[in-house]
């Protein structure tokens, strides 16, 4: 017995003018269709409204090859060109890991071509365990997502499909969603892409925010990598800024630790960060978590491989380009458990630049990072819940901000000055731009 979703109804579509009556639900790889069939026997598939298909649903005809799409995301569309156009893979190997049974199932399917998408849905599964707990709850996920899992879910489908082969047709997924079908009760669950942080606890997925105070002498700062969206439009410009960066950074915390994390390899080192990018090693995901977790600052462009840190790190600063804006919030988790909204504010900064981020300076980044660490101790002292409290003792108020938060504002203010200290060319070009911004 095929069931929607335990609070959804399947349900029929059009497409010129014709009515798809459902027929069939399938399981492909990272999607799931309906195939829909009309009065005269023509058949269409639409993608059932699970993932990004909730919102952005596709109708695809078999007969003109044709896909009706919302205008601006091919990004969606053009894999389901590729679900039909190109054979079925007929030799997954899918290993099921078991933790009990049930009399009917829930299918939770995370499969996707970037982790950190596959990430945000799996944060649905805090949904289903606690509001259906009469039925199992199957996940079906990659290898790199296991260690996410929450110990709750009855059953893991894992398969090891290499993130863009996410978007083929894969038999034997297919195969083992029929034969739950033919034994059981089986629902899909139709797990939105970015699950509202109120229905989520990262811990319950494995995820353990950073505590402690930053270290706002010799700072910890991890710069993530991504190869596809670089800070100053090229490979070049991203390395030279960094390195212009790590001087500034350095200036300020001589002994401050530099490190550069990413699942792609840095095309070539940049001089003041240690390289450690993903290489070979079987447990990259372990040293990227515990640098997240050590780290005082995580620095890089917007996306989602700013998930782990947005739910991780004390401090996160992101670079978002212009095209990048109206998704802003999209790569964030929220720790509402540990955060009220005016520190969720304070420790997620963004800096926003233009389509390739080479308007943004690394002085403009040097200032923000600052700020972010040398202030962290004063803001928790003036604004945190403790000690904003009416009733607190004023003397310990008073000793605390002389021997502990004077010092780093000075230090702030310093490493201030340092920066405002303009070359003759860079205040040429900084007149320059002004003016131009005036005429723009």
């Amino acid at each position: 017995m095929i069931q929607v979703s335990p609070q959804l109804a399947l349900n029929g579509f059009e497409r010129g003018g014709k009515a798809f009556a459902p027929r069939q639900v399938c399981l492909t790889g990272m999607r799931w269709i309906v195939q829909g069939e009309a009065a005269d026997g023509r058949i269409a598939w639409k993608d059932f409204p699970a993932s990004h298909g909730l919102y952005t649903p596709c109708i695809y005809d078999p007969t003109t090859r044709a896909i009706e799409a919302v205008a601006g995301f091919e990004w969606w569309s053009e894999p389901m060109r590729r679900l039909f156009e190109e054979p079925k893979i007929a030799d997954t190997k899918i290993q099921i890991h078991k933790r009990r049974e049930a009399k009917s199932w829930i299918l939770l399917n995370t499969l996707d071509t970037i982790f950190g998408h596959s990430l945000l849905l799996l944060l649905n599964a805090q949904f289903y365990l606690e509001r259906f707990p009469q039925h199992g709850l199957i996940v079906i996920a990659t290898p790199e997502l296991m260690r996410y899992v929450p110990k709750e879910v009855a059953e893991i489908w894992e398969a090891p499909i290499a993130p863009k082969e996410t978007e083929r047709w894969h038999a034997l997924l297919e195969e083992l969603f029929r034969a739950r079908c033919a034994e059981a009760e089986v629902h899909v669950a139709c797990a939105p892409s970015h699950p509202d942080s109120s229905r989520y606890d990262v811990r319950r997925f494995g995820i353990q925010p950073a505590v402690g105070p930053v270290n706002a002498t010799a700072p910890h700062i991890v710069f993530i990598y991504r190869g596809t969206r670089l800070w100053g439009g090229s490979k070049k410009s991203e390395g030279r800024r960094l390195a212009r960066l790590a001087i500034w950074l350095r200036e300020f915390w001589p002994q401050a630790r530099l490190e550069i994390f990413g699942h792609a390899p840095l095309p070539e080192p940049i001089e003041g960060w240690a390289d450690k990018t993903r290489r070979a090693e079987s447990n990259y995901d372990d040293r990227l978590v515990e640098a997240l977790a050590a780290a005082d600052l995580v620095l890089g462009a917007h996306g989602s491989s700013m998930l782990l840190p947005s739910a991780i790190s004390r401090l996160l600063l992101e670079l978002v380009q212009l095209d990048k804006q109206p998704s802003l919030l999209q790569d964030f988790l929220f720790d509402e458990s540990a955060h009220n909204v005016r520190q969720q504010l304070w420790r997620r900064r963004f800096i926003y630049g233009n389509s390739t981020l080479n308007d943004v300076s690394p002085r403009q980044v040097a200032q923000l990072i600052n700020a972010m660490i040398s202030m962290q101790a004063q803001f928790d002292f003036y604004q945190s819940t403790t000690a904003s409290d009416p009733l607190r003792d004023p003397v310990e108020l008073e000793k605390k901000f002389v021997a502990e938060i004077a010092p780093q504002i000075e230090s702030w203010r310093a490493n201030l000055e340092k920066t405002l200290r303009l070359p003759f060319l860079a205040r040429v070009a900084q007149f320059i731009r002004r003016i131009s911004a005036e005429r723009d």
